[in-house]
């Protein structure tokens, strides 16, 4: 089994298990598909707060085409602070995996 199906095997079985889960990196090893994946198992799993990093601004699209907007907080963090946003706010990423359908 590959790093990527082990990882998301893993965050099915946390989500199962837990009130409150914490994902560093959400991609990592992960190809866009089993990023589609885990975001919907994130919407399908009721009661449970996740809470997820990424660098990559597919990511975020990807999650804005997944997840309730109303259910869903963004915050940006940079040197001078924090910024909070909706994912519908995000509009003006580039859009690197378009031509695969994912964002």
């Amino acid at each position: 089994m590959g790093r990527g199906l082990l990882k998301r095997e893993l965050i099915k079985l946390a989500l199962m298990s837990s009130d409150i889960l914490l994902i560093d990196e959400i991609e990592d090893s992960l190809h866009p598909d089993l990023v589609m994946e885990v975001l919907n198992y994130i919407k399908r799993e009721k009661g449970v707060q996740v809470i997820f990093t990424t660098h990559v601004n597919e990511v975020v699209k990807m999650a804005g085409k997944v997840l309730a907007d109303s259910e869903t907080q963004v915050i940006y963090l940079s040197k001078a602070g924090y910024e909070t946003y909706k994912l519908s706010e995000i509009s003006e990423f580039e859009k690197p995996l378009s031509w695969l359908g994912y964002v």
